[in-house]
């Protein structure tokens, strides 16, 4: 368009294309966008807003979506972060279901500082982003994190019972906070594929990734 267009994201069967634009009809600064086709050698549709659920009136841009279409990584300046921007998460059960309330990813991967521009390796085991927090070469640097399953489903440090009844509570149902399975986000579904994650960490401590720069 006329407006700023960037930070595109394409699906892995490339025919979804995510990006950000602060044209006319955005919530905020900028907003995250999707366009479709339906064949790699199709035309690309008109661009739709990812609305109010995805959007916020402040800055929502570098959107990377995830193998699976499943889940969009974005940075975001929206008020309740960490830093002065943050990395965001948002999920949908699948393609054709509505995108989730976006989430932060916490003190573990975000900083008091700028984290942006997020991108996942394609086996889903790494986040690589962008930030100026201390320990860094330069302004801006990239850090990387492990992408690990979130087997301490109660938090208290380690794998037990506890952790497992939670996961039976929700089984068969779309609750991303026991869907770990297959990596890296799941897959919309509580399942026997979250158990047998679950079982193979059973018994032991759970520590934190630290973010790193590779």
């Amino acid at each position: 368009s006329s407006a700023v267009d960037g930070d595109a994201s394409i699906s892995a069967d490339g025919l979804t294309l995510y990006f950000c634009c602060d044209g006319p009809g955005t919530i905020g600064f900028h907003d995250l966008l999707v366009t479709t086709r339906a064949t790699k050698r199709g035309r690309w549709g008109s661009p739709v807003n990812l609305g109010p659920t995805v959007n916020s009136s402040a800055t929502d841009s570098q959107p990377c979506i995830v193998a699976n279409d499943l889940v969009l990584l974005f940075g975001s300046d929206r008020p309740g972060g960490l830093g002065w921007q943050d990395i965001y998460i948002t999920r949908r059960s699948a393609i054709d279901q509505p995108w989730s309330k976006p989430v932060n990813l916490g003190p573990t991967v975000n900083s008091p500082m700028t984290d942006w521009h997020p991108c996942v390796f394609p086996d889903g085991s790494t986040l690589i982003f962008q930030s100026d927090r201390p320990g860094g070469y330069g302004g801006y640097d990239l850090w990387q994190v492990q992408i690990l399953p979130n087997v301490d489903f109660n938090g208290d440090g380690k794998v037990d019972i506890e952790d497992l009844k939670l996961l039976v509570e929700y089984w068969g149902q779309n609750e991303p906070s026991v869907d770990i399975a297959p990596r890296p986000f799941g897959d919309g579904v509580v399942d026997m594929k979250d158990l047998e994650v679950l079982m193979s960490h059973w018994g032991q401590d759970v520590q934190q990734p630290t973010p790193s720069s590779p």
